[in-house]
Order: structure tokens, then C-alpha cells, then sequence
């Protein structure tokens, strides 16, 4: 059995890295302020109400159903099609 005592130096280690990584990222000057304006266009933005998130949520949901529908629809008719030229063959 391995000994545990690598693993958690490695873990150790990968994780102070990832944080020294992001504390770089995050204290370079361009990067801070893309931050800085991302955060103030964030604030401008004109948020959809609950009603309209639904509305909207509803009718992707009902137009993704309706896209199944017809492809399989039309999955079914070109079965239909190929089976009957023999093209296909549907062994079950």
C-alpha cells in the first residue's frame, strides 16, 4: 500500500500553487481592470423580471420539444422511405 504522506504533500503543493496563481492573475494590472469594468457593466445591465425568465423559459422548452417531434417525425418517414426502396433493413 502506498504511503499517504506524498499525496498530501503533492495536494499540498498543487494547491498553494493554484492559489499563487490566482493571486497573480488577479493582481495584474489588466486583468484587475477587466475585473473592475466587467463588475461595472454587470451593474448596467437591464436583468429580465421572474415573469419574463419563465415566459422565455417555457418557450424554449416548448420550441426544443417541438424540434424533437419533427425530427423524429421525420426520422420515422425516411425509415418509411428506405425501408420500402429496401435500402434499409430492420431486423429485430
Amino acid at each position: 500500500m502506498l504511503d499517504s504522506k506524498p499525496r498530501v504533500i503533492l495536494v499540498a503543493t498543487l494547491a498553494a500553487f493554484a492559489v499563487w496563481v490566482s493571486y497573480r492573475v488577479v493582481n495584474y494590472d489588466k486583468f484587475a481592470e477587466f475585473l473592475i469594468s466587467t463588475e461595472s457593466e454587470a451593474e448596467r445591465v437591464a436583468w429580465p423580471s421572474r415573469p419574463q425568465v419563465i415566459q422565455s423559459t417555457i418557450i424554449v422548452i416548448m420550441a426544443v420539444a417541438l424540434m424533437g417531434i419533427l425530427l423524429l417525425v421525420m426520422d420515422l418517414i425516411w425509415k418509411q422511405f428506405f425501408t420500402a426502396l429496401g435500402f434499409l433493413r430492420i431486423d429485430v
